[in-house]
């Protein structure tokens, strides 16, 4: 049985585990799922069972970006950039994790909260810390989100 990919949110935002690496099964292309699309329990539209949390993802970028994984960082806010912008750039606290090649746009979880709760917009504090932003009282870890936003690389 897989893991869930919500249980390494936390371990990749306090690195017990930084060999971690975020497989096919876990990534839909839009974030990290809450459950490996392998498992037999996987189901992109079931709340803890392959959805895509973007405060869960939030703190795995963070992690990973602690850990000196850029690129894998970076990916990762990138798409969640990228997914926002199909949400008014509002990204609501979940939305359903299938493939980005099945579908031309992140398909909106039927009762995910939006704006989300206070607790996942904690979350997104975390991705302030990846960038230059003043709003944040730890100094910047790596390279400002206009770095690589500017880039115009695919990941």
């Amino acid at each position: 049985m897989q893991e869930n990919a919500w249980k390494f949110g936390w371990v990749m935002a306090y690195p017990l585990d930084p060999d971690w690496q975020v497989g096919d099964d876990l990534w839909s292309g839009w974030g990290v799922r809450t459950m490996s699309s392998a498992d037999a329990g996987y189901s992109p539209l079931e709340y803890h069972n392959g959805t895509v949390w973007p405060h869960d993802n939030s703190l795995i970028a963070w992690g990973l970006a602690r850990a000196g994984r850029w690129e894998e960082a970076l990916r990762i806010v990138r798409r969640l950039v990228e997914a926002a912008a199909h949400f008014e750039h509002q990204l609501p606290e979940v939305f359903a994790g299938f493939f980005r090649l099945d579908t031309p746009f992140p398909i909106a979880y039927p009762t995910a909260a939006r704006p989300p709760s206070p607790g996942c917009q904690r979350g997104a504090g975390k991705l302030s810390m990846l960038t230059s932003s003043p709003c944040c009282t730890l100094p910047r870890i790596g390279p400002s989100l206009t770095t690589f936003a500017d880039s115009g690389t695919g990941v």
